[in-house]
């Protein structure tokens, strides 16, 4: 099974793997966070991620440079590729992570990665690590309300985990239990958990997310009581294996308590929450050990 083990396994020098939470633009901060890890000497083995952690993950295993990465996901017009139009014959962003994973597959990635994901019909979660990664990545984003799963047949449509990415890992089956892994998730304020999880659009909060997620052709309703109940409700089990980030890195100019789930074009600053996130895990980790 997938272990969360203490910080004494992770000393052996065996190297760890990382598991990336979702949170649609506070995933992007898996970028800086692998990055700091990495440039900290950190053998990383494998990456497994939901939503945009998947996307991290998946460009990650392809090698990526991590920090550009970020800058090219932060250009992207994200409100437009949100926009599915099932009348198309391409999907935007399927083909816009086509060309960011080289149109890899898991097997021809140089580094092990997962991707979370839940398939229509099923009750539980999976992890891939078969088949080409940005059609895992694309199923890994499609988030209700917000951007549509690919057209298909119905019984074969996959999606994001929403609540159950956690225990998806649990349920999958490891040869090498030894080995100890890395937990990285947003962890949202008071204030956003309330903005996301309120029942009415009358208040003010409320009233902003609803403006954003219209700019991305977005059910903003839809939206909120999805994130509220499938990813701020749900906490990884505390463990010295976890690292966790907030909006409170975000540089003025929106209302991070309402608005940061949706700040795509804040990559780069996505990128120093993670890195600053993984530092100060490795200080912690550090004086643990001392």
């Amino acid at each position: 099974m997938y272990e969360r083990l203490g910080i004494e396994a992770m000393d052996k020098g065996a190297g760890v793997k990382v598991i990336l939470g979702p949170g649609l633009a506070p995933g992007l901060a898996g970028f800086g966070l692998l990055a700091e890890l990495e440039r900290s000497g950190q053998r990383i083995l494998e990456v497994v991620g939901a939503n945009t952690g998947a996307l991290v993950a998946a460009l990650w295993a392809a090698q990526s440079d991590l920090e550009l990465a970020a800058r090219v996901i932060g250009h992207l017009p994200w409100a437009q590729l949100a926009r599915v139009d099932h009348e198309a014959e391409n999907d935007a962003l399927l083909e816009a992570l086509q060309l960011l994973t080289r149109r890899m597959t898991f097997d021809q990635a140089p580094r092990r990665c997962g991707v979370i994901l839940l398939q229509l019909g099923d009750e539980q979660a999976k992890v891939v690590q078969a088949g080409s990664l940005a059609h895992a990545v694309r199923a890994a984003l499609s988030v209700p309300g917000l951007i549509r799963p690919l057209p298909g047949n119905p019984s074969a449509v996959c999606l994001d985990a929403g609540a159950d990415w956690t225990s998806a890992l649990t349920r999958t089956p490891r040869s090498d239990e030894e080995t100890p892994w890395v937990w990285a998730h947003y962890a949202p304020t008071c204030a956003e958990r309330l903005a996301w999880g309120a029942s009415s659009v009358e208040f003010e909060g409320m009233q902003a997310t609803r403006t954003t997620a219209e700019a991305f052709g977005a059910d903003a309703r839809t939206l909120a009581a999805y994130v509220a109940h499938s990813w701020l409700a749900v906490t990884p089990p505390a463990q010295h294996g976890s690292i966790t980030y907030t909006c409170a890195g975000l540089s003025e100019g929106i209302h991070p308590e309402t608005n940061a789930l949706l700040a795509f074009d804040r990559a780069q600053e996505w990128f120093a929450i993670g890195r600053a996130a993984a530092r100060a895990w490795l200080k912690r980790r550090g004086e643990r050990k001392g």
